[in-house]
């Protein structure tokens, strides 16, 4: 169960799920890439001359090998980052936690949210990702990374912080209609003669 499924109030529903998109998937994996095409052309170059794997523990060798280290330890650290990161929207606050040690939590509710701005480049519109950035009553601004298909994150968070207000406009509304007259005393009034006889 993930954390926003296990962090429900009775009641509350899970509308949508951020996801990240695939260009952070082939950033990640072009970190490694690029540290580990010194090593392949090193290994090539060995193979087709014959050198010893001794040329290994040279300045150039170890030079290979540390790039390769630090690509495959960036691609690591982002899906890391990709696995402990939430962000979700449900019928009442936004979520948003990250970190593994030191894990930073947002919960929102959505009747603070004021403003919602979207950023997107000419690459986020042709790929499909863009950021959000949120600000309301009390919460500041919070950035969110850039996450994949914003404009249909963007279009539930308003719709669920909508469907709160006008909730909550309903309640306040039927509160103040049907709010209790307090009754005085029953004063008796006397029977006509007719409805005496009808009495006796």
């Amino acid at each position: 169960m993930g954390y926003a499924s296990s962090t429900l109030a009775d009641g509350e529903i899970l509308i949508r799920r951020a996801r990240f998109n695939w260009t952070y998937d082939f950033a990640s994996w072009f970190w490694l890439a690029f540290g580990a095409a010194p090593s392949i052309f090193l290994f090539l170059l060995i193979d087709e001359r014959g050198w010893s794997l001794e040329y290994m523990n040279t300045a150039l060798g170890y030079a290979c090998m540390s790039a390769f280290v630090l690509g495959a330890a960036v691609l690591l650290a982002r899906y890391i980052r990709k696995w402990t990161t939430v962000i979700a929207v449900t019928s009442t606050r936004l979520i948003y936690k990250s970190g593994v040690i030191g894990r930073t939590s947002h919960d929102i509710s959505i009747e603070k949210v004021e403003e919602v701005d979207l950023r997107q480049s000419l690459l986020g519109r042709l790929f499909g990702y863009g950021r959000l950035i949120i600000g309301g009553e009390g919460i500041g601004l919070i950035e969110l990374p850039p996450i994949g298909d914003p404009v249909a994150f963007l279009r539930d968070l308003e719709s669920a912080a909508s469907e709160r207000r006008n909730g909550a406009a309903r309640k306040d509304l039927t509160k103040h209609h049907l709010r209790s007259v307090p009754a005085g005393p029953v004063r008796a009034k006397p029977l006509s003669g007719r409805a005496r006889r009808v009495a006796g």
